[in-house]
This record gives structure tokens, sequence and C-alpha cells, in this order.
């Protein structure tokens, strides 16, 4: 890992801070993961049976 030292003016850092601290939002976790194994379990949302890998590939493509 490196380390990365700038030297800023004092107002723009309070303004970079301030503007940091009121409009960067982070989104919620991708939960894409979770929902595929409460599906898997649930037997929801699934798809097939399929006859071979090929035609499970071909679904997947269609997406």
């Amino acid at each position: 890992m490196a380390t990365l030292q700038l030297r800023v003016d004092d107002e723009l850092k309070k303004k970079s801070d301030d503007l940091f601290q009121s409009n960067v939002h982070h989104s919620p976790e991708d939960l894409s993961l979770e929902k595929a194994i409460s599906d898997t379990r649930k037997q929801e949302n699934l798809h097939g049976p399929y006859s071979s890998a090929q035609e499970a590939v071909a679904s997947m493509q269609e997406d």
C-alpha cells in the first residue's frame, strides 16, 4: 500500500470536507449474491432444469 500526502490551502480543505460530508452517500451493499443464495434455498426465481451445460450457458447469455 502507498501513502499520498498533499498540502492544500485551508479554505479549499474546508470546502472539500463540507462537500463530502453533505453530498457523498455510500450506496447500499450489493445484495445480489445474498438474493441468489436465498432464492436457491427457497427454490424461487430459478430457471431450468437444463439438459446440458451448453443449454444453461446459452440461457445465461440471453439476459
